[in-house]
């Protein structure tokens, strides 16, 4: 038996608040979605990223991805955090604690959990990630980013924006830390 459209409706509808923007925006984002590739095309492209950039993370810090089958096909990716032997293998909340508070501080947040003696982290891929953001993976670096932290979309087709810039600034800063 299953749940009417009408009851479903019904009770997501009520916010709490009188605001009737979702009404009023709900076709303004479908039509973005489809003007920049469509469905097929945005999933496409976060599943690529993922892929791409768990690669990367995995190469550049040491880390592994959680991938037992070789079947990963989502936008969302399972990883080891980098941490030293004796800080991975005990589950301590002041590490987790520390971990959430760097990334809210950033206006940023990525899930961590300790599981099976590790530290993991959960990252997901969305249609405004490039994979040059990926370089930004220094989350104990306290320095204040030289940018702001939210980045316009980055759009299956490819237009000329004027964060490509930021892409070279961060390639170029990863490479001389080495």
């Amino acid at each position: 038996m299953g749940i009417s459209a009408s009851l479903t409706a019904s009770v997501h509808e009520d916010n709490g608040c009188i605001d009737f923007s979702p009404y009023f925006s709900a076709h303004v984002a479908f039509q973005w979605r489809q003007f920049i590739g469509g469905e097929e095309d945005i999933q496409n492209y976060c599943n690529d990223l993922a892929r791409r950039g768990d690669e990367l993370l995995a190469q550049k810090m040491g880390m592994h991805v959680l991938d037992l089958y070789g079947e990963f096909t989502l936008a969302m990716v399972n990883i080891t955090l980098p941490f030293p032997r004796e800080m991975a293998e005990k589950y301590d909340a002041a590490v987790g604690a520390v971990l959430s508070n760097r990334q809210l501080s950033r206006n940023m947040y990525a899930v961590t959990y300790h599981h099976h003696k590790h530290w993991w982290t959960r990252a997901s891929d969305q249609i405004w990630n490039e994979l040059c953001s990926l370089l930004l993976h220094n989350i104990c670096n306290l320095t204040p980013l030289p940018f702001p932290t939210f980045l316009p979309l980055s759009p299956v087709r490819r237009f000329q924006h004027p964060w490509k810039c930021l892409c070279f600034h961060l390639q170029r800063n990863h490479r001389g830390a080495q």
